[in-house]
């Protein structure tokens, strides 16, 4: 079996298009946002047809009347590929996308190969940053944001103990910035692994 690689995002909330902030786009009506998405959903598919990636919607509603309003509907979204370097600016696609405006792509960073590096500043200081190796193959570099060098050392601890597998970042949308750490379970093939099941899924490109 090919060695699959992937990228991970979510959509942790949808907008409100009643707010003031989004009256200054041009064309913020419910239609117009509707067309948006026609147009994303075809960038998408001429981005996966030219460049052999497949992406993957899974979204998930849950009716339950005690969940806060505009946290409902679960979305996350794949994009895979049997090449790593045909991943390579699909963050940037999303998140500069038409869409960019009204929703906030979140990437998620899988990894079992990382490090706590001093990244030198043009003061003279240093900055301790997280280097690790993602899902997708790639070296990245991301400043820690509210993460302690403590968990992630900690971590790295687990993982030899064999009680992790992996790490998750979740990774900011406009910036080389974590969010959050360890805070999406994942098997130990660095899937993220989802309370959800779904019985249905959908390929936005073409197989043939």
């Amino acid at each position: 079996m090919n060695q699959l690689y992937y990228l991970c995002f979510s959509v942790n909330k949808l907008p409100d298009l009643t707010l003031t902030k989004y009256s200054v786009f041009d064309g913020s009506s419910v239609e117009n946002i509707m067309d948006k998405h026609g147009v994303f959903l075809r960038q998408l598919h001429r981005l996966g047809f030219t460049s052999g990636v497949y992406f993957h919607l899974l979204y998930y509603y849950n009716p339950d009347k005690s969940i806060p309003k505009g946290h409902h509907l679960s979305i996350i979204f794949y994009a895979t590929s049997q090449d790593k370097n045909k991943l390579d600016g699909i963050r940037e696609f999303l998140t500069t996308s038409v869409l960019s405006n009204y929703y906030e792509f979140f990437c998620y960073e899988i990894s079992k190969d990382f490090s706590i590096v001093d990244e030198p500043l043009s003061d003279g200081t240093t900055l301790p940053i997280l280097k690790l190796i993602n899902i997708a193959g790639k070296i990245k570099k991301y400043s820690l944001g509210k993460t302690k060098v403590e968990e992630v050392e900690q971590a790295r601890e687990e993982m030899r103990s064999g009680e992790k597998s992996h790490i998750v970042c979740e990774i900011a949308s406009d910036a080389d910035v974590m969010l959050s750490f360890n805070r999406m379970p994942v098997d130990k093939d660095g899937r993220i692994i989802l309370e959800k099941r779904f019985a249905y899924g959908a390929f936005l490109t073409k197989k043939d």
